[in-house]
C-alpha cells in the first residue's frame, strides 16, 4: 500500500455566542479543517486541524511536507515522521510546522487503525478504556458571579477537577477571583489556574505563595514558555505543581523542562508537540521523571493516547459556547460525569461531513485581538481594562 494524495479541506469557521478570553487574546471565532490521506487501495486516515495559524498549517503542509509522504507505505510512520522533522528543520523547528508534522502523523495513525481494523487506543498500548477530564471556560472575562456559576455547573455535572484563567492586570483581583471559586466549589475538587504566560518569574513566585493557600492543584504557564530557567526557579519556589508544555514542542523541549525540575504536569497537545509518534515517547519519558500527563485538546486522537499509557492524568474540555455546534471531522467525544469512553472503531473513527463543511464555510471569520501583558488592553476587548 502508497500513499497517493494529502488533501486537505477548505477553511471553516466556528463563531462563539460570545467572545472569550485569557492574559492576551480576546476569541470571537476559531477557523478549521480537516486533513485527509489518500492511499492506492482506497482506504484514508483523517485528522482535525485548527487553532491559531491555521492557514500557515496549511501551506506548510500542502507546499513542503507533502511531498514527503507521496510513495510511501503509511504503515512506516516512524520513517516518515523523521522525514518530515528533517524537511523542516531549518524553516520551523517548533511552532507551525511542528503542529502540521504532528496534524499529518495523527492521520497516518487514523489510517494505520483502519488498514489494520483495530481501534487506535489498542494498537497504542490499550490501557485502560476510560478517560478523566478536567472543565476549563476561558473564562477571565467573566465576572466574579458568573465565574463561580460557571464553576459550579461543572460540579454538579460531575466533574472532579476544574481549571480557571488568571492573569488580570490587577492581582488582588486574580486572588478574589480564585477565592470566591474555591469557596463555592469546596476542597473536595482540584482546581487548577491558568496565568498564559502572564507573569514576570518575580511576579510568579509572589502569586504562586499567596495561591498556595487555596490548595491549587497545579499553577499553568506563569511565566513565558521560553524562559526555561525562570520556570525552574518558580518552580523550586512553590509547593503547587507546574503545568507547562503547551508551548512546548518535540521531546527535546520536554526535556529541558523535566532535566531542569521545571515541570510538573506534562499538558502538551498531541498534534501541536508533533503528533502521536511524538507524544508517546514525550509521554514515557515523563514516566520515568515520575510526572503525570494531561494533554489539552479533546478529540479522539487525545482520548485514545491518555488511555494508552499507565501516568496519563486528564484530558482538558474547554467549555465554549458555539452559535454552530457542529463539526467537519465525526464523531466528537461525549462526556458523562467528567468522564469519556474511548471508541472501538478502526483507527479514531473519523469520517469528514461534507454537508457541514459546505455550510460552515460560508460563516465569516472574525479575527481574534493579541495584546501584550505588559500593555493596556483595547477598548472593546474582555474584561475591560483601566488605562
Amino acid at each position: 500500500m502508497k500513499i497517493v494524495d494529502v488533501k486537505i479541506t477548505p477553511t471553516v469557521v466556528s463563531r462563539l455566542e460570545k467572545p472569550i478570553a485569557d492574559s492576551f487574546i480576546w476569541v470571537p471565532s476559531f477557523r478549521g479543517a480537516a486533513l485527509e490521506i489518500v492511499t492506492d487501495e482506497g482506504v484514508t486516515g483523517v485528522a482535525p486541524l485548527g487553532g491559531y495559524g491555521l492557514e500557515a498549517v496549511k501551506a506548510i503542509i500542502e507546499t513542503e511536507l507533502k511531498r514527503e509522504l507521496l510513495n510511501e507505505d503509511p504503515l512506516d510512520y516512524e520513517r516518515i515522521w523523521e522525514k518530515m522533522y528533517w524537511q523542516r528543520l531549518n524553516y520551523s523547528r517548533r511552532g507551525v510546522g511542528c503542529y502540521a508534522m504532528g496534524v499529518i502523523d495523527i492521520a497516518l495513525w487514523d489510517l494505520k487503525g483502519k488498514i489494520l481494523k483495530t481501534p487506535c487506543h489498542k494498537l497504542l498500548g490499550g490501557f485502560k478504556r476510560k478517560v478523566k477530564a478536567y472543565r476549563t471556560g476561558i473564562d477571565l472575562g467573566l465576572t466574579k458571579e458568573e465565574l463561580v456559576k460557571f464553576h459550579m455547573k461543572a460540579v454538579e455535572e460531575g466533574f472532579e477537577a476544574i481549571k480557571m484563567k488568571v492573569g488580570r492586570r490587577r492581582e488582588s483581583e486574580d486572588i478574589e477571583r480564585v477565592k470566591a471559586v474555591r469557596d463555592a466549589v469546596g476542597y473536595d475538587v482540584r482546581l487548577m489556574v491558568d496565568a498564559n504566560q502572564s507573569w514576570s518569574v518575580n511576579q510568579a513566585i509572589r502569586m504562586a505563595k499567596k495561591l498556595e493557600r487555596f490548595e491549587v492543584f497545579w499553577l499553568e504557564e506563569p511565566t513565558i514558555a521560553d524562559d526555561v530557567e525562570g520556570l525552574a526557579k518558580i518552580a523550586k519556589s512553590t509547593e503547587i505543581p507546574l503545568a507547562l508544555g503547551e508551548n512546548e514542542y518535540t521531546k527535546y523541549g520536554f526535556k529541558e523542562l523535566m532535566v531542569r525540575g521545571a515541570i510538573g504536569v506534562v499538558i502538551g497537545g498531541v498534534a501541536r508537540v508533533g503528533g502521536i509518534t511524538e507524544w508517546k515517547k514525550i509521554a514515557a519519558m515523563a514516566q520515568a521523571f515520575g510526572i503525570p500527563v494531561a494533554p489539552q485538546g479533546i478529540d479522539y486522537a487525545t482520548i485514545s493516547a491518555l488511555a494508552s499509557i499507565p501516568n496519563g492524568l486528564y484530558v482538558e474540555f474547554a467549555d465554549i459556547k458555539y452559535l454552530d455546534r457542529r463539526s467537519i471531522v465525526e464523531p466528537t467525544p461525549t462526556i458523562e460525569k467528567g468522564c469519556i469512553e474511548v471508541l472501538d472503531e478502526p483507527g479514531f473513527g473519523w469520517r469528514i461531513n461534507y454537508t457541514v463543511l459546505k455550510e460552515l464555510e460560508k460563516v465569516e471569520w472574525i479575527p481574534h485581538k493579541t495584546t501584550p501583558p505588559s500593555l493596556p488592553r483595547s477598548e472593546g476587548e474582555v474584561p475591560p481594562e483601566p488605562r
